[in-house]
Protein backbone atom coordinates (compact mmCIF):
# COMPACT_ATOMS: atom_id res chain seq x y z
CA UNK A 1 0.00 0.00 0.00
CA UNK A 2 1.44 3.24 -1.22
CA UNK A 3 2.37 5.84 1.65
CA UNK A 4 -0.23 8.52 2.32
CA UNK A 5 2.44 10.85 2.41
CA UNK A 6 3.56 10.18 -1.32
CA UNK A 7 -0.41 10.50 -2.34
CA UNK A 8 -0.13 13.76 -0.69
CA UNK A 9 3.32 15.09 -2.39
CA UNK A 10 2.01 13.63 -5.91
CA UNK A 11 -1.59 15.07 -5.54
CA UNK A 12 -0.50 18.71 -4.43
CA UNK A 13 2.23 19.08 -7.07
CA UNK A 14 -0.26 18.07 -9.29
CA UNK A 15 -2.49 20.65 -8.58
CA UNK A 16 0.07 23.04 -8.38
CA UNK A 17 1.46 22.27 -11.60
CA UNK A 18 -2.26 22.72 -13.18
CA UNK A 19 -2.64 25.61 -11.50
CA UNK A 20 0.78 27.31 -12.89
CA UNK A 21 -0.08 25.83 -16.43
CA UNK A 22 -3.02 27.96 -16.18
CA UNK A 23 -1.84 31.22 -15.03
CA UNK A 24 0.69 30.95 -17.31
CA UNK A 25 -1.87 30.43 -20.05
CA UNK A 26 -3.95 33.41 -18.38
CA UNK A 27 -0.37 35.73 -18.65
CA UNK A 28 0.19 34.97 -22.12
CA UNK A 29 -3.29 36.32 -23.46
CA UNK A 30 -3.13 39.07 -20.66
CA UNK A 31 0.34 40.29 -22.69
CA UNK A 32 -1.29 39.51 -26.33
CA UNK A 33 -3.89 42.16 -25.47
CA UNK A 34 -1.48 44.75 -23.65
CA UNK A 35 0.69 44.37 -27.00
CA UNK A 36 -2.78 45.01 -29.38
CA UNK A 37 -3.98 47.94 -26.75
CA UNK A 38 -0.46 49.29 -27.27
CA UNK A 39 -0.47 49.66 -31.19
CA UNK A 40 -3.93 50.88 -31.20
CA UNK A 41 -3.27 53.33 -28.95
CA UNK A 42 0.20 54.19 -30.80
CA UNK A 43 -1.73 54.52 -33.90
CA UNK A 44 -4.47 57.04 -32.04
CA UNK A 45 -1.36 59.06 -31.06
CA UNK A 46 0.17 58.95 -34.52
CA UNK A 47 -3.69 60.36 -35.76
CA UNK A 48 -3.24 63.29 -33.01
CA UNK A 49 -0.31 64.03 -34.03
CA UNK A 50 -1.48 64.31 -37.64
CA UNK A 51 -4.83 66.80 -36.69
CA UNK A 52 -2.45 68.68 -34.14
CA UNK A 53 -0.08 69.77 -37.00
CA UNK A 54 -2.63 70.28 -39.58
CA UNK A 55 -4.00 72.33 -37.05
CA UNK A 56 -1.05 74.25 -35.90
CA UNK A 57 0.13 75.00 -39.44
CA UNK A 58 -2.16 77.51 -40.29
CA UNK A 59 -2.11 79.60 -36.65
CA UNK A 60 1.50 79.59 -37.36
CA UNK A 61 0.88 81.02 -41.23
CA UNK A 62 -1.50 83.57 -39.60
CA UNK A 63 1.02 84.60 -36.91
CA UNK A 64 3.59 85.25 -39.51
CA UNK A 65 0.97 87.12 -41.71
CA UNK A 66 -0.03 89.44 -39.00
CA UNK A 67 3.76 89.78 -37.69
CA UNK A 68 4.89 90.88 -41.20
CA UNK A 69 1.43 93.36 -41.32
CA UNK A 70 2.89 94.65 -38.09
CA UNK A 71 5.91 95.09 -39.21
CA UNK A 72 4.79 96.79 -42.49
CA UNK A 73 2.63 99.23 -40.31
CA UNK A 74 5.12 100.02 -38.53
CA UNK A 75 7.52 101.33 -41.44
CA UNK A 76 4.22 103.23 -42.72
CA UNK A 77 4.08 104.98 -39.91
CA UNK A 78 7.47 106.25 -40.01
CA UNK A 79 6.90 107.85 -43.27
CA UNK A 80 3.39 109.22 -41.83
CA UNK A 81 3.15 110.28 -38.97
CA UNK A 82 6.32 112.99 -37.63
CA UNK A 83 8.97 111.95 -35.44
CA UNK A 84 8.20 111.71 -31.61
CA UNK A 85 10.75 114.82 -30.84
CA UNK A 86 9.19 116.91 -33.18
CA UNK A 87 5.56 115.87 -31.39
CA UNK A 88 7.25 116.31 -28.10
CA UNK A 89 8.65 119.27 -28.18
CA UNK A 90 5.02 121.15 -30.06
CA UNK A 91 3.61 119.78 -26.97
CA UNK A 92 5.92 121.75 -24.86
CA UNK A 93 5.56 124.81 -26.81
CA UNK A 94 1.78 124.58 -26.26
CA UNK A 95 2.37 124.24 -22.55
CA UNK A 96 4.44 126.84 -22.03
CA UNK A 97 1.91 128.95 -23.98
CA UNK A 98 -1.00 128.45 -22.94
CA UNK A 99 0.24 127.84 -19.05
CA UNK A 100 -1.31 124.76 -18.04
CA UNK A 101 0.57 122.06 -15.96
CA UNK A 102 -1.80 119.44 -17.37
CA UNK A 103 -2.80 119.23 -20.81
CA UNK A 104 -5.98 117.16 -21.67
CA UNK A 105 -4.44 115.84 -24.70
CA UNK A 106 -2.85 112.27 -24.53
CA UNK A 107 0.40 112.35 -25.14
CA UNK A 108 2.86 110.18 -26.81
CA UNK A 109 6.12 108.26 -25.77
CA UNK A 110 8.79 107.05 -26.96
CA UNK A 111 8.69 103.51 -27.67
CA UNK A 112 12.07 101.37 -27.16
Amino acid sequence: MPNIIQITLISSISALTIALVLVAVYLIRLLKEISRTTQKLNQVLADAQTVTSSIAEPFSTLSQLLSGLKTGLDLLSHFVHPKDEEIEKSENTTEKTTKKSLSLRPRRFKVK
